[in-house]
């Protein structure tokens, strides 16, 4: 139960993100909230928000042959939102090979499932920009 926290899936993801970067040698830049509400997450929610935070930081490691990326989780009175960006060489539509545009529909599909949103910038030799909404009153209740 302590593991249910919001709190505690924020440090999570802040330093799964931290290490899987430093490992694949990759600079990273993680800003997180100082407090983030005590709020429970259901385990849904973060199973579904972790799995999409680690394929897109799988796929800035694979595909995008960035030097930089960044994680920045952004609370406020209406939702948990989660930017990942990179400065990797991006693309004008999802690219079909190596599976990568059903990597980016189970991602949306996950978000969906625990009623949040995923959207995707992308432009080619300009990065990508991952962004996850998650509104409280639908995965994430006080307790």
């Amino acid at each position: 139960p302590r593991n249910d926290t919001l709190p505690h899936l924020v440090n999570y993801i802040g330093e799964f993100a931290s290490e899987f970067l430093r490992t694949a040698n990759i600079q990273s830049h993680i800003d997180l909230p100082a407090h983030p509400p005590e709020q429970f997450v259901s385990a849904e929610a973060r199973h579904n928000l972790f799995l999409v935070v680690k394929e897109s930081l799988n796929n800035i490691a694979r595909h995008a042959r960035a030097g930089e990326a960044s994680l920045q989780i952004v609370t406020d009175e209406k939702a948990m939102r989660i930017f990942i960006t990179d400065n990797g060489r991006g693309f004008d539509c999802a690219p079909d090979n190596n599976g990568s545009a059903e990597g980016l529909r189970n991602m949306n599909q996950r978000m969906k499932e625990i009623g949040g949103e995923f959207l995707v910038e992308s432009k080619s030799d300009s990065g990508t920009k991952i962004s996850l909404i998650l509104p409280w009153n639908i995965s994430i209740k006080s307790e």
